[in-house]
């Protein structure tokens, strides 16, 4: 099981891509991804997040970068 943190984002990033990803693709409700958008974005606060897989820990290191979300994976 692998971790993702998330520590920042850029300006210009797609937000609501990256919380609709997380919802999409990760066993997190549309309401869980908000509120990490929430913490990262408005409150510039670091969250870690859990994932099943080491594949899907890559795959969501991989999209939020791509959407503007600084973020790294963590074991």
């Amino acid at each position: 099981m692998s971790k993702v943190k998330f520590y920042g984002w850029e300006e210009g990033c797609r937000k609501i891509s990256f919380y609709l990803f997380l919802s999409q693709e990760t066993h997190l409700s549309l309401k869980e991804a908000k509120a990490i958008k929430e913490k990262i974005i408005d409150k510039n606060e670091e969250v870690v997040v859990k994932f099943e897989t080491n594949e899907l820990a890559l795959k969501v290191y991989q999209k939020s970068t791509k959407y503007g979300i600084k973020s790294k994976i963590i074991n």
